[in-house]
């Protein structure tokens, strides 16, 4: 093998390497997805007063992970109360994307602006989506609050 040959399988397999080390994790596969959501909840994370609640310090995207799955699942209406303010917006659902990039996601938003909530994963995700496969409908303030006081 000349020089020239060995220098480029050497860089190949240095390469290779270093790829197998270099790969990304849920956070950033979750970040990449996250701009959808910032349309909305910006991409600081803080929302719109009165409309879309902020994603920072929230006790539902912090909480429970399968109460924030539930929203993405199947969307959300009405009025509904984080962290002390008031919000009556509409969220969508956005049950169509894989139960992988919602817990990527999701896991970008619970370690995100102070939050430090554990990640969701896909099977987690999997469970709450056959849980509610009935459900044809968003999700009501009232129904997510019942839900994070444990009712």
């Amino acid at each position: 093998m000349t020089g020239q040959l060995k220098g480029i399988a050497f860089s190949a397999a240095v390469a290779l390497v270093a790829a197998a080390f270099v790969v990304p994790g849920p956070e950033r596969q979750g970040q990449s997805r996250f701009p959808i959501c910032a349309g909305c909840h910006q991409a600081n994370g803080r929302g719109m007063p009165g409309t879309f609640p902020s994603l920072a310090g929230s006790e539902i995207a912090a909480g429970a992970p399968e109460i924030p799955v539930r929203i993405v699942l199947h969307g959300l209406r009405g009025p509904l109360t984080v962290r002390g303010q008031r919000f009556n917006g509409t969220m969508p659902a956005w049950g169509q994307f894989s139960d992988a990039d919602i817990a990527a996601t999701l896991t970008y938003v619970r370690s995100q602006w102070g939050n430090s909530a554990s990640a969701v994963t896909p099977v987690q995700v999997t469970a709450v989506r056959q849980a509610t496969a009935g459900r044809d409908r968003a999700w009501t303030g009232a129904e997510i609050e019942a839900l994070l006081r444990g009712r």
